[in-house]
C-alpha cells in the first residue's frame, strides 16, 4: 500500500521537531555539568570563536 509510505517519515519529522527544544534544554543544563568534570572540553568551548547560545 503506497499510501502508507510517507506516514512513518511524517511521524519521524514531527517527533524530531518536538524533541529539538528538549535537546536544547538538556544541552543547556548538562553542558555545565560536563564542563565541570572535563576541563579540556571547557577550554575547547571557551576558545571556540563561535558564541554558544546558552
Amino acid at each position: 500500500m503506497p499510501q502508507l509510505n510517507p506516514s512513518p517519515w511524517l511521524l519521524v519529522a514531527i517527533s524530531t521537531w518536538m524533541c529539538l527544544p528538549i535537546m536544547m534544554f538538556s544541552l543547556h543544563y548538562f553542558l555545565p555539568m560536563i564542563s565541570k568534570t572535563n576541563p579540556t572540553l571547557t577550554n575547547k568551548l571557551n576558545s571556540n570563536p563561535w558564541n554558544w547560545p546558552w
